[in-house]
Protein backbone atom coordinates (compact mmCIF):
# COMPACT_ATOMS: atom_id res chain seq x y z
CA UNK A 1 0.00 0.00 0.00
CA UNK A 2 1.21 3.56 -0.68
CA UNK A 3 2.60 5.50 2.28
CA UNK A 4 3.05 9.18 3.33
CA UNK A 5 -0.36 10.77 2.68
CA UNK A 6 -1.84 14.27 2.67
CA UNK A 7 0.07 17.06 4.42
CA UNK A 8 -1.32 20.17 2.66
CA UNK A 9 -4.82 21.16 3.78
CA UNK A 10 -7.22 20.41 0.87
CA UNK A 11 -9.60 22.99 -0.57
CA UNK A 12 -13.25 22.69 -1.63
CA UNK A 13 -14.87 24.41 -4.60
CA UNK A 14 -18.56 24.57 -3.69
CA UNK A 15 -19.52 25.83 -7.14
CA UNK A 16 -18.46 22.52 -8.72
CA UNK A 17 -18.69 20.38 -5.55
CA UNK A 18 -15.05 19.38 -5.91
CA UNK A 19 -12.47 18.56 -3.24
CA UNK A 20 -8.87 19.19 -4.32
CA UNK A 21 -6.25 17.06 -2.59
CA UNK A 22 -2.46 16.81 -2.96
CA UNK A 23 -1.21 13.34 -2.03
CA UNK A 24 2.35 12.10 -1.50
CA UNK A 25 3.00 8.39 -1.92
CA UNK A 26 5.85 5.94 -1.59
CA UNK A 27 5.21 3.04 -3.93
CA UNK A 28 7.09 -0.19 -4.54
CA UNK A 29 8.01 -0.95 -8.13
CA UNK A 30 9.23 -4.14 -9.73
CA UNK A 31 12.40 -5.24 -7.99
CA UNK A 32 11.30 -3.84 -4.64
CA UNK A 33 12.79 -0.38 -5.03
CA UNK A 34 10.71 2.56 -3.82
CA UNK A 35 9.38 5.35 -6.01
CA UNK A 36 8.08 8.65 -4.68
CA UNK A 37 5.16 10.47 -6.29
CA UNK A 38 3.00 13.48 -5.71
CA UNK A 39 -0.39 13.79 -7.38
CA UNK A 40 -3.15 16.38 -7.48
CA UNK A 41 -6.62 14.88 -7.17
CA UNK A 42 -10.00 16.47 -7.92
CA UNK A 43 -12.66 14.45 -6.10
CA UNK A 44 -16.42 14.63 -6.40
CA UNK A 45 -17.78 15.66 -2.98
CA UNK A 46 -20.78 13.34 -3.26
CA UNK A 47 -19.12 10.21 -4.62
CA UNK A 48 -15.38 10.61 -3.99
CA UNK A 49 -14.68 9.74 -7.61
CA UNK A 50 -11.91 11.41 -9.59
CA UNK A 51 -12.92 14.35 -11.81
CA UNK A 52 -11.36 16.27 -14.70
CA UNK A 53 -9.33 13.22 -15.84
CA UNK A 54 -7.38 13.31 -12.58
CA UNK A 55 -5.20 12.67 -10.80
CA UNK A 56 -2.25 14.47 -12.39
CA UNK A 57 1.36 13.79 -11.44
CA UNK A 58 3.22 16.81 -10.08
CA UNK A 59 6.08 17.69 -12.40
CA UNK A 60 7.89 20.99 -12.85
CA UNK A 61 11.11 22.44 -14.16
CA UNK A 62 12.56 25.97 -14.26
CA UNK A 63 15.60 27.41 -15.96
CA UNK A 64 18.79 27.76 -13.93
CA UNK A 65 22.07 29.24 -15.05
CA UNK A 66 23.94 27.40 -12.28
CA UNK A 67 22.20 24.05 -12.60
CA UNK A 68 20.78 24.42 -9.10
CA UNK A 69 22.35 23.06 -5.90
CA UNK A 70 25.64 21.21 -6.39
CA UNK A 71 25.19 21.65 -10.17
CA UNK A 72 22.91 18.60 -10.19
CA UNK A 73 20.97 19.79 -13.21
CA UNK A 74 22.04 21.19 -16.56
CA UNK A 75 20.32 24.46 -17.41
CA UNK A 76 17.28 23.71 -15.28
CA UNK A 77 16.09 22.67 -11.83
CA UNK A 78 13.52 19.89 -11.61
CA UNK A 79 10.85 19.22 -9.00
CA UNK A 80 11.92 16.27 -6.82
CA UNK A 81 8.93 14.48 -5.35
CA UNK A 82 11.02 12.83 -2.61
CA UNK A 83 12.55 16.06 -1.29
CA UNK A 84 9.64 18.50 -1.66
CA UNK A 85 7.12 18.56 1.20
CA UNK A 86 3.79 20.38 0.71
CA UNK A 87 3.08 22.05 4.06
CA UNK A 88 1.03 25.13 3.15
CA UNK A 89 -2.69 24.72 2.43
CA UNK A 90 -3.91 24.69 -1.16
CA UNK A 91 -5.38 28.02 -2.28
CA UNK A 92 -8.23 28.37 -4.81
CA UNK A 93 -8.89 31.75 -6.40
CA UNK A 94 -10.49 32.79 -9.70
CA UNK A 95 -10.58 29.24 -11.00
CA UNK A 96 -6.89 28.64 -10.27
CA UNK A 97 -5.31 26.31 -7.71
CA UNK A 98 -2.06 27.42 -6.06
CA UNK A 99 0.12 24.71 -4.49
CA UNK A 100 3.41 25.28 -2.68
CA UNK A 101 6.28 23.27 -1.21
CA UNK A 102 9.15 23.36 1.26
CA UNK A 103 11.52 20.67 2.55
CA UNK A 104 11.14 17.24 4.09
CA UNK A 105 13.06 17.68 7.36
CA UNK A 106 15.52 20.13 5.74
CA UNK A 107 17.11 17.34 3.70
CA UNK A 108 18.86 18.90 0.68
CA UNK A 109 18.45 19.58 -2.11
CA UNK A 110 15.06 21.28 -1.88
CA UNK A 111 13.46 24.52 -3.02
CA UNK A 112 10.39 26.60 -2.50
CA UNK A 113 7.93 25.96 -5.32
CA UNK A 114 4.60 27.52 -6.31
CA UNK A 115 2.63 25.73 -9.02
CA UNK A 116 -0.61 27.00 -10.54
CA UNK A 117 -3.26 24.68 -12.02
CA UNK A 118 -6.54 25.26 -13.82
CA UNK A 119 -9.17 24.07 -11.35
CA UNK A 120 -11.46 22.72 -14.10
CA UNK A 121 -8.93 20.90 -16.27
CA UNK A 122 -6.01 20.27 -13.85
CA UNK A 123 -3.71 21.68 -16.52
CA UNK A 124 -0.54 23.21 -15.09
CA UNK A 125 -0.48 26.95 -15.80
CA UNK A 126 2.82 27.99 -14.25
CA UNK A 127 5.76 26.90 -12.11
CA UNK A 128 7.79 29.25 -9.92
CA UNK A 129 10.93 28.38 -7.95
CA UNK A 130 12.13 30.62 -5.10
CA UNK A 131 15.80 29.57 -5.34
CA UNK A 132 16.64 28.41 -8.89
CA UNK A 133 20.33 29.24 -8.63
CA UNK A 134 20.91 27.85 -5.12
CA UNK A 135 18.46 25.89 -2.92
CA UNK A 136 16.24 26.16 0.20
CA UNK A 137 13.84 29.13 0.62
CA UNK A 138 10.94 26.75 1.20
CA UNK A 139 7.32 27.84 1.55
CA UNK A 140 5.86 26.20 4.67
CA UNK A 141 4.17 29.06 6.56
CA UNK A 142 3.12 26.82 9.47
CA UNK A 143 0.56 25.34 7.07
CA UNK A 144 -1.02 28.68 6.11
CA UNK A 145 -2.09 28.75 2.48
CA UNK A 146 -0.99 31.42 0.01
CA UNK A 147 -2.93 34.68 0.40
CA UNK A 148 -4.64 35.98 -2.76
CA UNK A 149 -5.98 39.53 -3.16
CA UNK A 150 -8.82 40.79 -5.34
CA UNK A 151 -6.43 41.51 -8.23
CA UNK A 152 -5.24 37.89 -8.18
CA UNK A 153 -1.85 38.64 -6.64
CA UNK A 154 -0.49 35.70 -4.64
CA UNK A 155 1.48 36.34 -1.42
CA UNK A 156 3.82 33.70 0.04
CA UNK A 157 6.64 33.89 2.59
CA UNK A 158 9.87 31.92 2.26
CA UNK A 159 12.20 30.32 4.77
CA UNK A 160 15.96 30.15 5.18
CA UNK A 161 18.04 30.50 2.06
CA UNK A 162 20.20 32.76 -0.07
CA UNK A 163 18.83 36.20 -1.00
CA UNK A 164 20.12 37.78 -4.22
CA UNK A 165 17.15 39.68 -5.61
CA UNK A 166 18.65 43.04 -4.62
CA UNK A 167 21.59 42.26 -6.93
CA UNK A 168 19.51 41.18 -9.90
CA UNK A 169 19.32 37.53 -8.84
CA UNK A 170 16.36 35.16 -8.62
CA UNK A 171 16.89 33.70 -5.12
CA UNK A 172 14.48 34.90 -2.43
CA UNK A 173 15.45 33.54 0.99
CA UNK A 174 13.46 34.89 3.98
CA UNK A 175 11.19 37.08 1.87
CA UNK A 176 7.53 37.90 1.36
CA UNK A 177 6.77 37.54 -2.35
CA UNK A 178 3.93 39.07 -4.34
CA UNK A 179 3.41 36.86 -7.39
CA UNK A 180 1.08 37.42 -10.32
CA UNK A 181 -0.10 34.83 -12.84
CA UNK A 182 -0.08 35.83 -16.51
CA UNK A 183 0.37 34.13 -19.85
CA UNK A 184 4.12 34.29 -19.16
CA UNK A 185 3.78 32.34 -15.91
CA UNK A 186 4.14 33.39 -12.27
CA UNK A 187 6.16 36.57 -11.97
CA UNK A 188 7.47 38.42 -8.91
CA UNK A 189 5.63 41.76 -8.97
CA UNK A 190 7.06 42.91 -5.64
CA UNK A 191 8.75 41.61 -2.51
CA UNK A 192 9.76 42.47 1.04
CA UNK A 193 12.93 41.15 2.67
CA UNK A 194 14.00 42.08 6.24
CA UNK A 195 17.25 44.06 6.42
CA UNK A 196 18.81 41.31 8.57
CA UNK A 197 17.97 38.48 6.17
CA UNK A 198 21.49 37.03 6.24
CA UNK A 199 21.35 36.75 10.03
CA UNK A 200 17.86 35.23 9.91
CA UNK A 201 19.07 32.56 7.52
CA UNK A 202 22.24 31.81 9.50
CA UNK A 203 20.32 31.39 12.79
CA UNK A 204 17.41 29.35 11.40
CA UNK A 205 15.00 32.23 12.05
CA UNK A 206 12.94 31.89 8.86
CA UNK A 207 10.55 34.65 7.96
CA UNK A 208 8.49 31.90 6.33
CA UNK A 209 7.59 30.13 9.58
CA UNK A 210 4.46 32.31 9.70
CA UNK A 211 2.02 32.83 6.88
CA UNK A 212 0.92 36.20 5.47
CA UNK A 213 -2.54 37.65 6.00
CA UNK A 214 -4.17 40.36 3.89
CA UNK A 215 -6.21 43.14 5.48
CA UNK A 216 -8.18 44.15 2.43
CA UNK A 217 -9.97 47.32 3.61
CA UNK A 218 -6.66 49.05 4.31
CA UNK A 219 -4.59 47.27 1.63
CA UNK A 220 -2.17 45.89 4.20
CA UNK A 221 -0.38 42.59 4.53
CA UNK A 222 0.92 41.32 7.88
CA UNK A 223 3.62 38.66 8.22
CA UNK A 224 6.05 37.44 10.87
CA UNK A 225 8.39 34.51 11.44
CA UNK A 226 10.89 32.92 13.78
CA UNK A 227 12.81 36.20 13.95
CA UNK A 228 10.11 37.36 16.36
CA UNK A 229 9.05 40.50 14.46
CA UNK A 230 5.64 41.28 12.98
CA UNK A 231 5.85 43.34 9.80
CA UNK A 232 2.93 45.53 8.73
CA UNK A 233 3.36 46.27 5.02
CA UNK A 234 1.60 48.17 2.25
CA UNK A 235 0.31 45.40 -0.03
CA UNK A 236 0.69 47.72 -3.05
CA UNK A 237 4.32 48.63 -2.20
CA UNK A 238 5.95 45.92 -0.11
CA UNK A 239 9.25 47.76 0.19
CA UNK A 240 11.84 45.30 -1.18
CA UNK A 241 15.21 45.22 0.67
CA UNK A 242 17.10 48.03 2.41
CA UNK A 243 20.40 47.29 4.12
CA UNK A 244 20.56 48.56 7.70
CA UNK A 245 16.87 48.98 8.45
CA UNK A 246 13.41 48.06 7.19
CA UNK A 247 12.87 51.53 5.76
CA UNK A 248 9.74 50.75 3.75
CA UNK A 249 7.88 48.61 6.29
CA UNK A 250 4.94 50.58 7.65
CA UNK A 251 5.66 49.08 11.05
CA UNK A 252 7.94 46.48 12.64
CA UNK A 253 6.64 45.09 15.94
CA UNK A 254 9.21 43.09 17.97
CA UNK A 255 7.76 40.21 20.00
CA UNK A 256 10.90 38.46 21.21
CA UNK A 257 9.25 35.13 20.43
CA UNK A 258 9.07 32.95 17.32
CA UNK A 259 5.93 33.09 15.23
CA UNK A 260 4.87 29.63 14.11
CA UNK A 261 1.21 29.91 13.24
CA UNK A 262 -1.40 30.97 10.76
CA UNK A 263 -2.69 34.46 11.63
CA UNK A 264 -6.38 35.25 11.97
CA UNK A 265 -8.13 38.58 11.35
CA UNK A 266 -11.17 39.94 13.19
CA UNK A 267 -12.70 43.13 11.80
CA UNK A 268 -14.00 44.39 15.14
CA UNK A 269 -17.31 46.02 15.98
CA UNK A 270 -18.61 49.55 16.28
CA UNK A 271 -16.92 49.81 19.69
CA UNK A 272 -13.83 47.57 19.28
CA UNK A 273 -10.84 47.74 16.95
CA UNK A 274 -9.96 45.17 14.27
CA UNK A 275 -7.32 42.67 15.37
CA UNK A 276 -4.80 40.26 13.90
CA UNK A 277 -4.20 37.31 16.23
CA UNK A 278 -1.32 34.82 16.08
CA UNK A 279 0.65 32.45 18.29
CA UNK A 280 4.33 32.83 19.19
CA UNK A 281 6.65 30.56 21.18
CA UNK A 282 10.05 30.61 22.84
CA UNK A 283 12.43 28.38 20.87
CA UNK A 284 12.86 24.90 22.36
CA UNK A 285 11.17 25.97 25.59
CA UNK A 286 7.48 25.96 24.75
CA UNK A 287 5.23 28.49 26.41
CA UNK A 288 2.73 29.62 23.79
CA UNK A 289 1.73 33.27 23.87
CA UNK A 290 -1.33 34.45 22.05
CA UNK A 291 -0.55 37.87 20.59
CA UNK A 292 -3.01 40.40 19.32
CA UNK A 293 -2.10 43.23 16.98
CA UNK A 294 -4.89 45.79 17.16
CA UNK A 295 -5.60 48.86 15.10
CA UNK A 296 -5.78 52.12 17.05
CA UNK A 297 -7.09 54.19 14.17
CA UNK A 298 -7.48 54.02 10.40
CA UNK A 299 -4.73 54.82 7.92
CA UNK A 300 -5.52 57.91 5.94
CA UNK A 301 -2.06 58.50 4.57
CA UNK A 302 0.94 56.21 4.91
CA UNK A 303 2.90 58.96 6.65
CA UNK A 304 0.49 59.16 9.57
CA UNK A 305 1.25 57.59 12.97
CA UNK A 306 1.37 53.81 13.09
CA UNK A 307 -2.07 52.26 13.42
CA UNK A 308 -1.24 48.96 15.13
CA UNK A 309 -0.20 48.16 18.66
CA UNK A 310 0.98 44.87 20.10
CA UNK A 311 -0.76 43.38 23.13
CA UNK A 312 0.02 39.98 24.66
CA UNK A 313 -3.21 39.11 26.36
CA UNK A 314 -2.77 35.57 27.60
CA UNK A 315 -0.33 32.69 27.80
CA UNK A 316 -1.55 29.19 27.10
CA UNK A 317 -0.20 25.72 27.82
CA UNK A 318 3.39 24.77 26.94
CA UNK A 319 4.25 23.32 23.57
CA UNK A 320 4.42 24.44 19.97
CA UNK A 321 1.46 25.71 17.99
CA UNK A 322 1.26 25.61 14.22
CA UNK A 323 -2.43 26.12 13.74
CA UNK A 324 -4.68 29.10 13.18
CA UNK A 325 -5.92 30.86 16.32
CA UNK A 326 -9.70 30.79 16.77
Amino acid sequence: MPELGITATPVIDRASNTLYVLARTKEARDGGEAEYWQRLHALDLATGKEKFSGPVVIRASVQSASGGPFGLFHGSVDFLALHENPRAAIALANGTLYLSWASSCDVPPYHGWVLAYNAHTLKQLAAFNTSPETMESGIWQSDTGPAVDEQGNVFVSTGNGVFKADRGGRDYGDSLLKLHLSSSGLQVNDYFTPFNQAQLSQTDADLGSGGPILIAPERLVVVGGKGGVIYVLDSDRLGKFHLGRDANALQSIPLGKEIKSAPAYWNGTSTTSPKVTLFATTRYAGGISNYCVSRKHKWRERAQPLPYQQMAYRTESSGSSRAAPR
